[in-house]
C-alpha cells in the first residue's frame, strides 16, 4: 500500500504537474493581433499568414499572436478602434494609416520571384492572349474593365496613375469599371469573359499558375514596364513601389514592436511561415516616398483635399482686396516716379543755379532769389510727400488691417498663401513709403537725433527677432553678440540705431543664400563720459564686386539690375543708413570679396553713470521701439480688453470698420463717432477708459476736439482721459502737433493688431 502511494505521487509530479505549469504559462500569455489585408480573400489570408503568427508566438513566448483577416473596407475601422496591434497591408493603406493614426512601419516583406527576391511590386494590366483587339492602353477604350478594389494599391491605384499619365480616364473612357474584391476574382472574370481586361498586383498570375489554377500562357500583359531593375522578373505594367510593410499602431508597446521586427527580419527563408506566405522573409523598413508621390498625383487619401481650392476660387472670393492692393501698388509706383522726377528737377535746378553763379557772377539779389526758389521747391516736395503718405496710408490701413483680421479666421492652405501675399505686399509698400519719407527728411535737413537712455540689448534683440524669421525661412543661421564690456544702459538715439542695424541685417539675409548672418556690438574705448562701440553686420553671401562697392551707398542704387529684379527695393536703404550713421558721428565701412560682406560703423554714446534719470517708459514717448516676431504669441491676458470701453472717433468708414473689428477681436467694448463734435457729446453722456482720435475729421478735427477735452468741455472727469491719435501722417512735425494739442501719444496707420493691443494696455495703465 505504501509503495502504491509513492508511485501515485511520482506519477502526479512527472505528468500532471508539468501539464498544469504549461497550462498556467499558456493562460498567462498576452494576446497580440495582427490585422492583414485579405486581398485574395479571408480564407486564403488565414492560410498564408497564420504560420507567421505561430512563428512569432513560438519566438516570443510571452505573447500569443493571431491573424485577423480584413477586407478593404474593414482596415480603417480596425485601426481606428484599436482592435489590432499590428497591421500588414498594401503600401497605400499604410501611407494613409501613418497620416491618420500615426502607424509606424517596422519591417518590409520580401517576395519570392522566379530567379530571386524582390522588395518592390507594381500592377499588371492584362487580358486573354487571344484578344487581338486589345494590345495597348488605347485599345481599352469602350471595353469592360475590372480591378480588385477602389483602395487596392497594386490592384487598381498604380494602374490608374499610368492610365491617367497616358491621358486615359477609365471611368470616362472605358465602357464600365468593375471591382472584383480579390485578385483571384479579377483573374477569373477575365478568363470567363465577364470583362475584357483587368488589373492585379504583380506575382498574382505567377502564384495562381504555380497553384495550378491557371495556365500562364493563356494571358498577355499590356505594356511591359521597363523599370531598369534586373531583379524584377515578374510580369508588370506599371512602375515599381515598395512592398507591403508591417506597422505598429500608436498604442502598441515600442519594445514589443522592436522584438517583432527583429524576429521577422531573422525569419529563415525555408521556414514554414515564409513558405506559406510565399515570401522570402523580411527586411528593414523601406522608403515609401514613391507611394506618397503616386497618391499625391491622384489626390487620394491622405491627399484627397490637395488642390481643391483653386487660385481662381481665391481670386473670385477676394477680388476686391486683391484689386485694391494692385491699385495701391500702381499708385505707389506712380508716386515713386513722380518723386524721382521732382527730385531730378530740383537737382537740375540747383546745378543750373550753381553754374550760372560761377559763369556769370550774378548779383547778390539774384542769388537770394535763386535760394528762395530752391527752398520753395524743397518745401513743395516735402508737402507733396507728406500728403501722398497720408493719402496712401489711409487705404493701406484698410488693406493691411482687414488682411490681419482675416488671417485670424479659418482659411485653407491656398487662401492662407494668397492672404500672406497681400499682407507681404502691403508691408512692402509701407516700407517703400517710409524709405522715401526718411530720405526726403534727411535731404532737407529735418532729421533730429534723440538723446535718451536706452538698453542696447533690447535694440539688438528687436533686430534679431525680426530678421531671424526671414533667415529661418531661407535656411540660414542668424546670431548676435554683444561685448560684455558695454554697459547695460547708454544715452543716444535708439530709434536711428535700430533703423540702421535692421536695414543692414535685413539686407544681409536678403542677399545670403547659405551660411549665416551675424550682428555684433564690440567695445572699443572710453574717453571721459563717452563710450565708443563698433557695430559689425557680416554675411556669407556672394560678395560685392570692387567696382560696385563705392556706388552701393548712392540713392536708388543696387549692385546690379538683376539683383533689383530678384530682391526688389527702392535702393534707398543703404543711402539712408549712411546718412544716419554720419548724423550720429560715425562712418559706414564696407569690406567684401568673392564671398561674404562685412559692414562696420562706430558710434559714440554717453555713458549712463548713475546720475542719468530713468527714461520715461510711458507709451507714446518718442524713441520707443515696439517690435513683434512673426512667430511670437501674445498671452490671452495681454490681449483681453474685457470690461474696458473705448471711444473711436474716425470719419473714414473703411478705417473705422478695420479698427472696430480689431478692438472687438481684443474683447473691448467700442462706440464709434464720425467727428470731434460727436466725440465730445459721447464723452459727456458715457464713461470711457480711452479715446482713439483721428486727426483729420469734418466739422471738428481731432486736434481741436482734444484741446476742448483738456479744457473741460467734455466734463471734469474726462480732462485727463488718455487720448491717442490715429494718424496717417508719419512726419515728426505731425507727431509734435499731436502732443501740443494734449494727446497722450499717436498710432501711425496702418494699424497692426498686436501693436494696438500692446500700446492700449500701456496707455490705460
Amino acid at each position: 500500500m505504501y509503495l502504491v502511494k509513492i508511485a501515485a505521487s511520482v506519477f502526479f509530479l512527472t505528468v500532471f504537474f508539468p501539464l498544469q505549469v504549461y497550462s498556467d504559462s499558456i493562460s498567462a500569455k498576452k494576446d497580440v493581433k495582427i490585422g492583414v489585408l485579405a486581398n485574395r480573400g479571408k480564407e486564403q489570408c488565414m492560410k498564408s499568414w497564420s504560420p507567421t503568427a505561430e512563428y512569432l508566438s513560438s519566438s516570443l513566448r510571452k505573447y500569443r499572436f493571431t491573424v485577423v483577416p480584413l477586407d478593404f473596407d474593414e482596415i480603417h475601422e480596425a485601426v481606428k478602434t484599436g482592435s489590432v496591434d499590428f497591421i500588414l497591408s498594401n503600401s497605400s493603406f499604410y501611407v494613409a494609416l501613418e497620416n491618420l493614426y500615426m502607424a509606424n512601419r517596422i519591417a518590409t516583406l520580401k517576395r519570392k520571384i522566379p530567379g530571386g527576391v524582390t522588395t518592390s511590386f507594381g500592377g499588371v494590366i492584362f487580358t486573354l492572349k487571344n484578344r487581338n483587339d486589345i494590345n495597348n492602353f488605347d485599345d481599352l477604350a469602350g471595353k469592360r474593365f475590372m480591378a480588385v478594389h477602389e483602395r487596392s494599391f497594386g490592384g487598381w491605384i498604380v494602374a490608374l496613375r499610368e492610365l491617367r499619365e497616358q491621358g486615359i480616364s477609365p471611368l470616362k473612357d472605358f465602357f464600365r469599371v468593375y471591382f472584383g474584391g480579390t485578385q483571384d476574382a479579377v483573374v477569373r472574370a477575365v478568363m470567363d469573359g465577364t470583362v475584357d481586361a483587368g488589373v492585379i498586383r504583380t506575382g498574382t498570375l505567377e502564384t495562381m499558375a504555380g497553384e495550378g489554377a491557371i495556365n500562364l500562357s493563356d494571358f498577355k500583359v499590356l505594356r511591359m514596364y521597363g523599370s531598369g531593375n534586373p531583379g524584377m522578373t515578374l510580369l508588370h505594367s506599371t512602375r515599381e513601389y515598395p512592398e507591403w510593410p508591417i506597422a505598429k499602431l500608436a498604442g502598441t508597446d515600442d519594445s514589443l514592436a522592436e522584438k517583432v521586427a527583429i524576429r521577422l527580419i531573422e525569419m529563415p527563408l525555408n521556414s514554414r511561415a515564409a513558405m506559406a506566405a510565399g515570401i522570402a522573409g523580411w527586411t528593414i523598413p523601406k522608403n515609401y516616398q514613391k507611394v506618397h508621390e503616386c497618391l499625391r498625383y491622384l489626390k487620394l487619401s491622405p491627399y484627397e483635399d490637395l488642390g481643391k481650392v483653386r487660385l481662381r476660387d481665391v481670386l473670385m472670393t477676394y477680388w476686391p482686396v486683391i484689386l485694391l492692393a494692385a491699385a495701391l501698388f500702381f499708385v505707389m509706383i506712380i508716386s515713386v516716379l513722380i518723386f524721382a522726377v521732382l527730385n531730378n528737377r530740383i537737382s537740375l535746378t540747383n546745378r543750373n543755379l550753381a553754374r550760372e553763379v560761377q559763369e556769370h557772377k550774378r548779383t547778390a539779389l539774384q542769388l537770394e532769389n535763386a535760394r528762395v526758389v530752391a527752398e520753395s521747391a524743397s518745401d513743395a516736395k516735402s508737402e507733396f510727400l507728406a500728403n501722398m503718405s497720408h493719402e496712401i496710408r489711409t487705404p493701406m490701413n484698410g488693406v493691411i488691417g482687414m488682411a490681419e483680421i482675416l488671417s485670424t479666421t479659418d482659411l485653407t492652405k491656398e487662401q492662407k498663401e494668397a492672404l500672406d501675399v497681400i499682407i507681404s505686399s502691403g508691408n512692402s509698400l509701407l516700407a517703400i513709403i517710409n524709405d522715401i519719407l526718411d530720405f526726403s527728411k534727411i535731404e532737407s535737413g529735418k532729421v533730429f537725433l534723440e538723446n535718451e537712455k536706452f538698453e542696447l540689448r533690447r535694440i539688438m534683440g528687436s533686430v534679431e527677432g525680426i530678421v531671424k524669421i526671414k533667415a529661418k525661412k531661407k535656411g540660414i543661421g542668424m546670431n548676435q553678440y554683444i561685448d560684455e564690456k558695454i554697459p547695460e544702459f547708454l544715452i543716444g538715439d535708439p530709434i536711428r540705431l535700430y533703423q540702421v542695424l535692421l536695414n543692414l541685417a535685413d539686407n544681409a539675409v536678403k542677399f545670403t543664400d547659405s551660411g549665416e548672418v551675424s550682428v555684433r556690438a564690440d567695445y572699443l574705448e572710453e574717453r571721459g563720459h563717452r563710450i565708443y562701440v563698433e557695430f559689425i553686420v557680416a554675411d556669407t553671401g556672394k560678395g560685392i564686386p570692387a567696382e560696385e562697392r563705392e556706388k552701393i551707398f548712392d540713392k536708388f542704387t543696387q549692385v546690379d539690375s538683376a539683383s533689383s529684379r530678384v530682391h526688389g527695393g527702392t535702393g534707398l536703404g543703404l543711402a539712408i543708413s549712411r546718412k544716419l550713421v554720419e548724423l550720429m558721428g560715425g562712418k559706414i565701412r564696407l569690406t567684401s570679396g568673392n564671398s561674404g560682406s562685412v559692414f562696420r560703423f562706430t558710434i559714440k554714446f554717453r555713458k549712463c553713470d548713475g546720475t542719468c534719470m530713468e527714461s520715461d517708459s510711458s507709451a507714446g514717448k518718442t524713441g520707443e521701439i515696439v517690435s513683434y516676431s512673426a512667430d511670437e504669441s501674445v498671452e490671452e491676458r495681454e490681449l483681453s480688453g474685457k470690461n474696458k470701453r473705448i471711444l473711436l472717433a474716425e470719419d473714414n468708414l473703411v478705417n473705422q470698420r478695420v479698427v472696430l473689428r480689431m478692438l472687438q477681436k481684443l474683447d473691448y467694448s467700442v462706440d464709434s463717432v464720425m467727428n470731434g463734435i460727436e466725440a465730445l457729446e459721447y464723452l459727456k453722456k458715457f464713461s470711457y477708459d480711452i479715446v482713439l482720435m483721428d486727426c483729420q475729421m469734418p466739422l471738428m478735427d481731432g486736434y481741436e476736439a482734444t484741446r476742448r477735452i483738456r479744457n473741460g468741455e467734455a466734463g471734469d472727469k474726462n480732462r485727463h482721459i488718455p487720448v491717442v491719435a490715429l494718424t496717417a501722417h508719419a512726419l515728426r512735425e505731425n507727431v509734435q502737433i499731436c502732443h501740443e494739442s494734449g494727446m497722450n501719444g499717436c498710432i501711425t496707420k496702418p494699424v497692426k493688431l498686436k501693436e494696438l493691443s500692446y500700446l492700449l494696455k500701456k496707455w490705460m495703465q
